[in-house]
């Protein structure tokens, strides 16, 4: 029964790692065949490797080679030229919908973003609670709401707010909590989250004002599923 589960669990694997890499080399204008799973590409031989690990590594080093990617991501000329097509020709919200977006942030949408936080999840390295946030008196959230305003209008973060602890989870609870079966958790600073949800929710808002996505786009927008 187990050996069965691993080869269905071997198969999704493929499959999805075939498809990915079909969508992506569509996205890039690149013609290769899939046919042996995740972008092969021939190698000195002109032979398509047979282990999955090796048509990997091989993909890994073409996109490192060919620099597929931008080591400067704030000079958007470094972009590759198909995310540049991507970039200049994606719809774009209005001026005033992103100068609201902007706009200075206020107790509501801090009561607001109160009202998602579990009690009982876990603190970051802080140790910081949901709870203490909650509970804090009416300076506190005074403080809190100038500490938010000058990240977003200064758009730096303290440092130590966005650390985070790591725990391993065993994926197998019945044997050791090895490397190789483990799944990491990382307990992030509660309120680095709290100031997250504040902005996406203000982009939920915008966007179903707005709706700029492509009508497919159903994934973490209100109102919608990928079900």
């Amino acid at each position: 029964m187990e050996r069965k589960t691993l080869m269905e669990k071997q198969a999704l694997q493929l499959l999805f790692t075939t498809n990915l890499s079909r969508f992506l080399d569509t996205v890039m204008g690149k013609v290769k065949a899939t046919t042996k799973g995740a972008a092969p590409i021939p190698d000195e031989r002109g032979e398509i490797p047979d282990k999955i690990e090796d048509r990997l590594n091989a993909t890994l080093i073409e996109y490192r080679d060919k620099k597929l990617y931008s080591t400067k991501p704030d000079r958007p000329e470094t972009l590759p030229k198909w995310l540049r097509e991507i970039m200049n020709d994606s719809p774009k919200l209005p001026e005033a919908v992103v100068i609201e977006l902007t706009k200075t942030i206020t107790q509501t949408e801090l009561d607001a973003a109160y009202t998602t936080c579990g009690i009982s999840t876990a603190p970051g390295p802080s140790g910081m609670r949901y709870s203490q946030w909650i509970k804090g008196p009416e300076k506190f959230q005074a403080l809190l709401l100038e500490l938010f305003n000058h990240i977003l209008n200064t758009g730096v973060f303290p440092k130590a707010a966005k650390s985070g602890t790591i725990l391993p989870i065993p994926k197998n609870p019945h044997e050791p909590c090895t490397p190789d079966n483990a799944r990491p958790l990382t307990m992030l600073e509660t309120g680095l989250k709290l100031f997250n949800t504040i902005i996406a929710n203000r982009i939920k808002v915008s966007l179903n004002r707005h709706p700029i996505l492509f009508p497919i786009q159903d994934a973490f927008l209100p109102n919608k599923n990928i079900h």
